[in-house]
């Protein structure tokens, strides 16, 4: 019995090149203490980071129309499966659940040593993102790169808090009291950053690591298939 949504992966092969730019963009804003990573990650600073951020996400994930759509079509029919009727008036999520052995679904939660995380930007959606970063810091506009030519130090923390963590990273930050939504599922998915730099304003009495960051996440998608082109 095949239950799958009348849908044309033909089509999309056909019409639809992979490597897809611009299909979602949003903006999270945030503001708070970043200290530098330095030679040292900063575990707990960055779980406190995260959690701080996955408020905006959640309120995301509640509200934007592509990812309302995400909810009912981010399946795919699971490899083997010998179904074959169709019925065209269901979603891939009513499917599922009628069916649980015919379709399986791409944004299920992740599990790190029994505590959940939601990242939008995962391998199984076949996407990644670029960011493009306002860092508002009481230092002179410029100066990211340190004179050992690295990154600052305070971008690596500010990385390390939009991606899920490792089980070994959640032990040294302390596991989350809630289920997190993350901005992505490891950060080998960015395939691209841009950084632009201004002076904080504000009075020099403040904690020196006093900082405001406005990140635009642009999802890209790699190879278009049945549970995300929804995003297009």
């Amino acid at each position: 019995m095949h239950l799958a949504h009348s849908f044309d992966p033909l089509w999309l092969q056909t019409h639809l090149p992979d490597g897809v730019d611009g299909v979602m963009k949003f903006t999270r804003v945030w503001s708070g203490q970043l200290p530098s990573s330095g030679n040292k990650p900063k575990p707990k600073d960055v779980a406190h980071i995260r959690s701080d951020l996955s408020l905006q996400l959640e309120y995301l994930w509640q509200t934007h129309r592509a990812i309302q759509e995400l909810k009912e079509y981010g399946y795919v029919v699971r490899p083997g499966s010998t179904n074959t009727i169709i019925d065209q008036s269901a979603t891939s999520r009513q499917i599922a659940q009628r069916a649980p052995s015919h379709m399986m679904s791409l944004i299920d939660w992740i599990t790190v040593d029994g505590h959940r995380y939601q990242p939008l930007v995962r391998s199984s959606l076949d996407l990644n993102c670029a960011l493009s970063i306002l860092f508002l810091r009481q230092d002179d506009p410029g100066a990211l790169i340190t004179q050992g030519g690295d990154l600052d130090g305070r971008m690596k923390t500010l990385l390390d808090a939009l991606r899920m963590p490792s089980s070994a990273e959640q032990e040294a930050g302390g596991a989350p009291s809630s289920d997190t939504y993350c901005i992505m599922q490891s950060d080998t998915l960015v395939s691209g950053m841009e950084i632009e730099t201004e002076r904080l304003l504000v009075p020099t009495s403040s904690h020196p690591h006093e900082a405001q960051i406005v990140t635009e996440v642009s999802l890209r998608i790699l190879r278009v298939h049945q549970g995300n082109y929804c995003l297009l």
